[in-house]
């Protein structure tokens, strides 16, 4: 239980410094930055679920891709 804590604890901070980068942008602002990262961290949590669980299916970055590609068609069905 101690080392759960710990990591959410940091995994909540590197959080927090990627929504500070991505809102130093001028096109992000912090409420889009923290929506860019949720998305693309279940992106990458699903494609690794998905390698655990079937590796037959290749490695993480071509998950990881086909998922992007995925999440791209349905945020972009206008349906």
């Amino acid at each position: 239980p101690e080392l759960f804590v710990r990591v959410k604890t940091h995994v909540e901070e590197l959080s927090e410094q990627l929504v500070t980068h991505l809102s130093a942008r001028d096109d992000a602002d912090d409420s889009r930055s923290r929506m860019a990262l949720a998305i693309v961290g279940g992106i990458v949590q699903h494609s690794v679920v998905q390698c655990i669980a079937t590796p037959s299916l290749g490695p993480l970055s071509d998950r990881a891709r086909t998922n992007l590609t995925i999440a791209r068609e349905i945020l972009a069905d206008p349906a």
